[in-house]
């Protein structure tokens, strides 16, 4: 049995080295090396990884794309299988042949889970660092799935004030892009405001450019030309580049306070109006300021006062 194993897996590699030879571009619809052609990234270092990761895939998935539905791998298995069968049903129920079957069909089935179990195991530990994303390696830094889809947001705060019970974070996400659609911002608006530790900007729309980090886009303030911050993680380390004191149509505001519930590490604070249900109660609010302030003024505001919503756009 371990000389059928050993010819399997010598026959997997060997069939995996011959189409070394073969030209990409009769292999794949995207090639073999994806790399190099029309609308591709130039090839470096990585795409001999990714060249040596889909010819494994050229012989171990069929893919209509990659190898017309035909894969090596199973077509051998499947050969194998019907070998041991016919001498399975030629060997009487005893004798050197039921055992040449037995040897054939059980060294073909644990090739087959030690080649897909290996392909499986390297497959996962490569997409769980990153390397590789649905089955595919991943050598394009500039990649969607690495960096931000837009080159920068924009970011106001709104032109209309409300006191602090007015209902939660979904009224003011609401506003947000109600406003920024009636001044012509077609994208999408998430408030920044909290409502405990499971309803923060980053657990709405903003969850993305969390995600992302230092590869978000930046935000600007209408004007486009105004940073508030360079990505993620410059918009909640503490502080901002620049005062968000431009509402959703460019216009200038001054001296506003915000409703936010929100630290400058983008984090909840507990002190929010009653989840922003009661105007007797007190909630963290921002002020025009660029250190820690602009979000958490320090000290909770009187909830029956008007203040205003920092929107951010998120997609």
């Amino acid at each position: 049995m371990k000389k059928i194993i050993f010819s399997f897996l010598l026959f997997f590699v060997l069939a995996s080295a011959t189409f070394l030879f073969v030209p990409a571009e009769t292999n794949a619809q995207d090639g073999l090396v994806p790399c190099g052609g029309e609308g591709q990234d130039e090839c470096n270092f990585c795409h001999i990884f990714a060249l040596a990761y889909n010819l494994v895939r050229f012989v171990l998935v069929p893919d209509a794309n990659l190898n017309n539905g035909i894969a090596i791998v199973p077509l051998l298995a499947t050969i194998l299988l019907a070998i041991g069968g016919f001498f399975f049903l030629t060997s009487a129920g005893s004798g050197p042949r039921l055992e040449k079957a037995k040897q054939i069909i059980t060294a073909t089935i644990v090739g087959v889970f030690i080649i897909y179990g290996a392909w499986i195991f390297v497959s996962l530990l490569l997409d769980t660092f990153g390397f590789a994303q649905n089955w595919q390696i991943n050598c394009s830094f500039s990649s969607p799935a690495n960096s931000s889809p837009v080159s920068k947001y924009t970011a106001f705060v709104t032109s209309g004030v409300y006191v602090g019970d007015f209902g939660g974070t979904a009224f003011a996400d609401s506003r947000c892009n109600a406003l920024a659609q009636a001044a012509g911002l077609s994208e999408t608006y998430t408030a920044w405001v909290s409502a405990g530790p499971s309803n923060e900007p980053r657990d709405r729309g903003l969850a993305a450019q969390a995600v992302l980090g230092l590869e978000s886009a930046g935000w600007y303030l209408p004007d486009g030309t105004t940073k508030i911050a360079d990505n993620w993680v410059d918009l909640t380390n503490g502080n901002i580049h620049n005062l968000i004191n431009q509402n959703e149509s460019g216009a200038l505001v001054t001296a506003y306070s915000t409703w936010t519930g929100t630290d400058e590490f983008g984090a909840a604070i507990s002190s929010n109006c009653g989840n922003w249900a009661s105007s007797a109660a007190s909630g963290i609010c921002g002020e025009q300021r660029v250190d820690s302030h602009w979000t958490n003024s320090g000290s909770p505001c009187a909830c029956a006062t008007d203040r205003r919503f920092y929107c951010f756009q998120s997609s």
